[in-house]
């Protein structure tokens, strides 16, 4: 499992960045475009067997040289070796009471001064295993009640409980070796938003939506195949002049037969 923490400190010239090493391949990418960082959202990602979390918006005691409230963005990879820590971090990313546990866990090791001490190159830590640590305190989550993980890809509203079991029912899947996102918005809101999320994303999803018009799970379609081929290129104009000018000779040629008809008989 390998873990990763990006924050701020109190400067202004110490903005949002990850402390410490960062990760290597921003597996989130494909969705990232549908979310707010800046708010509270969860990205789990399953692919070839691995099991990824990111988490924004957990809050943080500290405050800005502006008094602005900070947070932490954490990211924890190869998770699917380890369902009691995926649990946990589903829980924490879907509950606010979750999330503001994580912080005050996070805020054992990184209050204070000390991140501002880190990125200063005054103190040295070892990040993954101060986040780690964190990780173990949370309070464990039980399995997710029976029943199926939803269509293939589908929205749904983060405030109905059906939805946020169906949500971690198709996180279990994704642990198991499934392949797909699952995500909370707060960017997006209508069916039509998700609909375009899904087409935007080659894999399926199961999309959150925490303020939104949809009242239940609701199935995305993806995309079919392209349009077949069309009815053939359009017909060459000179044949089509020719052809024209043919049939208008024939016509003024069977006039004159007919006006020299009437002349002789």
């Amino acid at each position: 499992m390998k873990t990763y923490l990006m924050t701020r400190g109190t400067a202004r010239a110490n903005d949002y960045q990850f402390i410490g090493d960062e990760p290597a391949d921003r597996w989130w990418a494909p969705v990232a475009d549908q979310v707010l960082m800046e708010e509270a959202e969860l990205i789990v990602a399953g692919r070839d067997g691995r099991l990824c979390f990111l988490l924004s918006g957990v809050p943080s005691a500290r405050r800005d040289v502006i008094g602005t409230e900070v947070r932490y963005t954490v990211v924890v990879e190869d998770v699917a070796a380890d369902l009691d820590v995926a649990r946990k971090l589903l829980t924490a990313g879907l509950t606010d009471a979750g999330r503001a546990r994580f912080g005050e866990l996070l805020d054992k090791s990184f209050g204070g001064t000390v991140v501002d001490e880190i990125l200063g190159g005054a103190a040295r830590a070892d990040v993954p295993e101060l986040v780690g640590a964190a990780l173990r305190e949370l309070p464990g989550t039980p399995a997710p009640a029976d029943g199926d993980d939803g269509p293939r890809s589908w929205a749904g509203p983060w405030e109905k409980p059906d939805a946020l079991d169906t949500f971690r029912r198709r996180v279990e899947r994704l642990a198991a070796g499934g392949d797909g996102y699952a995500f909370t918005t707060h960017l997006l809101s209508t069916l039509k938003g998700a609909e375009a999320a899904n087409a935007a994303v080659p894999d399926d999803v199961a999309v959150l939506l925490v303020d939104g018009t949809v009242d239940r799970v609701t199935e995305l379609g993806k995309a079919g195949p392209g349009p077949g081929p069309g009815p053939g290129p359009a017909p060459d104009r000179r044949v089509t002049l020719v052809v024209g000018g043919l049939v208008m000779a024939a016509g003024a040629l069977i006039w004159v037969l007919w006006w020299i008809a009437r002349r002789l008989f």
